[in-house]
């Protein structure tokens, strides 16, 4: 017989995947955009090329992969975009170079690799064992009017809504203005739970959490008092430790070495302001020192960019993924049945043969041409810069209102909370 308490924790699993499966669609609705921006005067997309990303509409599985942007909104309909794909237990020993692609070769399927890169140019390698991510002088100024550094993200292809992640990690962060960091974070929604190593104080690693903080979000809205810092007593940046964080629905932990350093309760937040969203397990490393002041303040910056110092550099040993609610791929494949367009084709196949490995449809004003891997593929490089996506630059009508994602995140906030007392 199954325990009571699982039961009633089952219960909530499944009432907190379909409420943020709710505020997604809710957030992203919640624009003034009443279409693609970019075809037929904003229309939305039509029923052959059903897929709103970029401002264009298209039948490739990239543009149709909610986790890679795709518009429920702006779409055919709202059941155009598939699905995110969810979480899978296993262990990444980071021996093979293959477990990681450039975000911009991923069509969405994570069978293709469990990781993106996510920026180019690439600042990211697999070798001898450990992943790395590297800081590098930057070449362009930002709008803070310095020359920051350009560093990089890694994500995991597939997205976890509770479970526990350990990762043996040295950072990157060995003097003032560089952060390295491991995060679950939903960008959509803007939940995280993360791990945060600062310069400025190489013996330290700072825990956090945040609740609905979309990247658009105004600094000075954001609630930063969830920070605590742990001295661990050695260079962080020299020696590799063994870091936790285990997310659960009924509390946050974070352990180092196996030891647990820190415990934040639902309750200890009104069981409201709780991350709660399926979350990407993410690793970066950035330079805060040549950002804007505030942060540049927290990061004890500015950045030291002389020659003795021509890059920074974070190690992932391996990270081992235990979801809370795991699914076998071997039986669920992707994508779900059902579930999103169906009838798209996959330009980015690493499998020329596959039939699926057809030039896809894009429509819309100066739509690019996507034509299979072994024909260049969409040229991506065309529109990025260091990392910025310079064809998905927002206009005001297009962000999402603070107000309405207040809103939309108290709604699911009360249905997470029934789901808990039910």
């Amino acid at each position: 017989m199954i325990p009571c308490s699982r039961i009633r924790i089952l219960r909530f699993i499944r009432i907190a995947i379909l409420a943020n499966a709710i505020v997604l669609i809710l957030l992203t609705l919640s624009t003034e955009a009443t279409g693609c921006q970019r075809y037929n005067g904003g229309s939305n997309c039509p029923a052959h090329a059903p897929c709103c990303q970029f401002g264009w509409c298209s039948n490739a599985a990239s543009f149709c992969s909610l986790a890679l942007g795709c518009q429920p909104e702006n779409s055919f309909d709202i059941n155009s975009c598939l699905p995110l794909p969810q979480c899978t237990s296993f262990l990444e020993n980071f021996d093979n170079p293959s477990s990681m692609i450039s975000r911009t070769n991923f069509s969405g399927d994570p069978s293709e690799a469990p990781w993106t890169s996510d920026f180019l140019p690439s600042n990211t390698r697999i070798e001898n064992g450990n992943l790395v991510l590297t800081l590098e002088p930057g070449n362009t100024i930002n709008k803070f009017g310095n020359r920051a550094g350009f560093g990089a993200t890694v994500s995991s292809t597939r997205w976890m809504l509770y479970g526990t992640v350990t990762a043996r990690i040295k950072s990157g962060s060995p003097s003032g203005g560089v952060i390295s960091s491991f995060i679950y974070r939903n960008a959509m929604t803007g939940d995280e739970v993360d791990y945060e190593w600062v310069g400025k104080q190489p013996n330290e690693v700072q825990s956090n959490f945040y609740w609905h903080t979309p990247s658009d979000m105004d600094p000075k809205d954001i609630d930063y008092s969830h920070s605590h810092r742990e001295n661990v007593g050695v260079d962080l940046s020299q020696e590799y430790q063994t870091y936790t964080i285990e997310w659960l629905p009924d509390r946050l932990t974070w352990l180092i070495n196996s030891q647990v350093v820190r415990t934040i309760l639902r309750s200890d937040v009104n069981g409201t302001k709780y991350p709660s969203s399926p979350s990407q397990i993410q690793f970066s490393i950035w330079d805060g020192g040549l950002s804007e002041p505030d942060t540049r303040v927290w990061a004890g910056g500015p950045t030291n960019w002389s020659e003795k110092r021509p890059k920074y550099e974070m190690y992932v040993d391996w990270v081992d993924i235990k979801c809370y609610t795991p699914i076998d791929p071997a039986t669920t494949p992707w994508p779900p049945k059902d579930q999103g367009f169906q009838e798209f084709v996959n330009p980015l196949s690493r499998d020329p043969t596959s039939p699926l490995a057809k030039e896809a449809i894009v429509l819309g004003e100066n739509a690019p041409r996507f034509s299979t891997m072994e024909n260049g593929g969409l040229h991506w490089g065309e529109f990025y810069n260091e990392g910025r996506n310079l064809f998905e630059e927002k206009s005001d009508s297009e962000r999402i209102r603070p107000w309405t994602a207040t809103v939309m995140a108290v709604i699911v906030s009360c249905v997470l909370t029934l789901g808990l007392i039910v």
